[in-house]
C-alpha cells in the first residue's frame, strides 16, 4: 500500500532524488576542508597563482538550498564545520519534513528536547519506532508535540510510549493535522482516540494493530468528516465489527482507502453494500483474512462497484474463482497490486487472463494457490515480465513436486 500511501508524506527525498545523497554528503566534506583553507584566506587555482576564497562569498539563501537536500543527521554534522554553518543548520525551513526513522535504536528524551527548537516550522515528522528500547519517554514527546503547531503529517508506527496523553495533546497543540499514523503502538493500554475529533482536518488515519474499542471508535467516525483513508487492521478490541461498517455505510464518506485486515467478524452483506456505496471513490483496499466474507467470491462485486481501485488485497480469500478473476479485469483495468493468496480454485489460464487485460497490473501475490505450481509461475512470467509474480507452494505441491521430479 505504499505506493498510495505516498500521497500524504514520507521521505525527504523522492526516488528520483536518492542518487544525490552521496554528492551532497561529499559536498558537505569539501565545503569544511574549503573552509580549512579560508582560515589563512587563500587559496591555490589552477595555475598555481594565489587567490582569496571563502565559502562565505555564497549567499545565504543558495546554503540554505542545498542544505535543504540533507537529511536530520548530515545537517547534525554539518552544523559542526563553523560558525556560519552552525547558523544556517538551525535554519527552520530546513526542518519542515523530518524523518527520524532510521535512528529510532538511538534517539533518546534529550534528543527531542534538543531537536524541539528547529521544528518550529515542520509540517511532517516521521518518528516510527521511536522509543521500542523504552529511552523516550511519553511525556517527552507531548513536549515535542506541543511546539510543533504547524504539522500535517505525523507518523508514530510501533511507538510503544503513545498513550491517551499523546492524543490529548494533539488535539489541542497539532490542529492542523491532516495524516496520522498511529499503528501497532500496543503498550497494553487502549487508547482514548475520541480525543482526535477535534482535529477536523484529519483525511487519513492509520489505528492498526492498536487497542481501540468500539465506541471510541464509532464516535470517531462521527466527528472526522474529511476522513479519507482509513486503515483498521486487526481490531481485536472491536467485537461488532458490522456496527463499524454500517456506520460508514450511514456516512456515506467517500473513502479513497479501506483496510479491514482481520476483520474475522463482518459478514458478507454488510461489506457488498459497503463496496455498492463506497466503492466509486476507492483507491485502496484490503479484506485480507475476512473470514466471514470469505465464504464467497468477493471479486464480482468489488469488479461491480470498485471501478478506480489500483491496489487490492484478498489474503487467505479461499473461494475466489477464474469467473471473479474476469469479472475482476473487465471492473478494475488500473489495478497495479493484488494479493490473491492461499485461493483453492483460480488456475494459471484464469491469472493468465487477468493479467493480459490489467496492463498496469506490476504485483501479484499468488502463494499458496493449491491449482498454481512453479511451472505454470515461470511460464506467466516469461508472458509478462512487466509483472513481479509472488509464490510460494504448499507443503502438498512441494511433497508433489518432489515425487514426480
Amino acid at each position: 500500500s505504499s505506493g498510495i500511501n505516498a500521497e500524504y508524506g514520507g521521505e525527504r527525498f523522492t526516488e528520483s532524488d536518492h542518487h544525490i545523497q552521496p554528492e551532497l554528503t561529499m559536498l558537505c566534506q569539501q565545503l569544511s576542508n574549503l573552509q580549512m583553507s579560508s582560515v589563512f584566506g587563500i587559496a591555490e587555482d589552477t595555475s598555481g597563482c594565489l587567490e582569496e576564497q571563502s565559502i562565505t562569498v555564497l549567499p545565504n539563501e543558495i546554503l540554505i538550498k542545498i542544505l535543504n537536500f540533507l537529511d536530520t543527521d548530515d545537517l547534525c554534522r554539518i552544523c559542526r564545520v563553523n560558525k556560519l554553518f552552525n547558523r544556517l543548520s538551525k535554519d527552520p525551513a530546513l526542518y519542515a519534513t523530518v524523518n527520524l526513522q532510521p535512528y529510532y535504536n538511538l534517539l533518546v528524551d534529550d534528543s527531542l528536547s534538543t531537536l524541539s527548537p528547529k521544528f518550529t516550522a515542520l509540517q511532517s515528522l516521521d518518528l516510527s519506532w521511536v522509543g521500542a528500547n523504552g529511552q523516550v519517554s511519553t511525556d517527552s514527546l507531548c513536549f515535542l508535540l506541543r511546539n510543533v503547531p504547524s504539522i500535517t503529517v505525523l507518523r508514530l508506527t510501533a511507538c510503544k510510549m503513545v498513550a491517551s496523553s499523546v492524543l490529548e495533546t494533539l488535539a489541542i497543540y497539532c490542529p492542523a493535522l491532516e495524516v496520522l499514523d498511529i499503528s501497532y503502538c500496543h503498550n497494553g493500554l487502549e487508547l482514548c482516540v475520541s480525543w482526535l475529533t477535534a482535529l477536523k482536518k484529519l483525511r487519513y488515519l492509520n489505528i492498526a494493530h492498536t487497542l481501540i474499542t468500539a465506541s471510541e471508535l464509532l464516535l470517531l467516525l462521527d466527528k472526522l468528516h474529511r476522513l479519507e483513508w482509513f486503515m483498521a487492521g486487526s481490531p481485536s478490541l472491536i467485537a461488532n465489527q458490522n456496527s463499524v461498517i454500517e456506520r460508514f455505510i450511514e456516512k456515506n464518506t467517500q473513502l479513497k482507502g479501506a483496510e479491514f485486515w482481520y476483520w474475522d467478524k463482518v459478514n458478507f452483506s454488510s461489506i457488498c453494500q459497503f463496496l455498492y456505496l463506497q466503492g466509486s471513490t476507492l483507491l485502496e483496499l484490503d479484506l485480507g483474512w475476512c473470514t466471514g466474507i470469505g465464504v464467497r467470491d468477493i471479486l464480482p462485486v468489488i469488479a461491480a462497484s470498485c471501478s478506480s481501485l489500483l491496489i487490492l488485497l484478498l489474503t487467505a480469500h479461499h473461494e475466489t474463482t477464474d469467473v471473479g478473476l474476469k469479472d475482476l479485469a473487465q471492473g478494475c483495468p488500473a489495478l497495479q497490486q493484488l494479493d490473491l493468496l492461499g485461493s483453492r480454485h483460480i488456475t494459471a489460464s484464469g491469472v493468465e487472463g487477468l493479467l493480459a487485460a490489467c496492463t498496469s497490473l506490476i504485483y501479484l501475490d499468488i502463494s499458496y494457490c493449491l491449482k498454481i505450481g512453479v511451472d505454470d509461475v515461470e511460464i506467466l512470467q516469461a508472458l509478462f515480465p512487466r509483472v513481479q509474480i509472488k509464490h510460494v507452494e504448499t507443503l502438498e505441491q512441494q511433497s508433489f513436486d518432489f515425487i514426480f521430479r
